[in-house]
């Protein structure tokens, strides 16, 4: 939850000014995206904690939990950005 909703805001983002202005800020986006990424994950990391104590019992580790989530992200963020760019 505390993930999502930024995310989905930067991706907003992301996705409109692609769809206002085609495919060429693409290349300045992505390092915007990446960076609200990891605010977002510093953010989680510092003020959540405690709460990896519930997947650390479950036996699932920050690190996949991490890779999981954000890899989902980015490949959600890219096959977005492409469907706007072949429009």
């Amino acid at each position: 939850k505390t993930f999502l909703l930024p995310s989905l805001l930067a991706n907003a983002f992301c996705w409109g000014m692609v769809y206002e202005y085609g495919s060429g800020p693409v290349a300045l986006l992505l390092p915007f995206k990446l960076f609200v990424t990891a605010l977002i994950v510093a953010y989680i990391h510092e003020y959540s904690y405690s709460r990896y104590y519930y997947y650390h019992n479950l036996g699932i580790s920050k690190a996949m939990l991490w890779g999981v989530t954000l890899g989902f992200d980015f490949a959600f963020y890219m096959l977005c950005l492409i469907l706007l760019c072949t429009r």
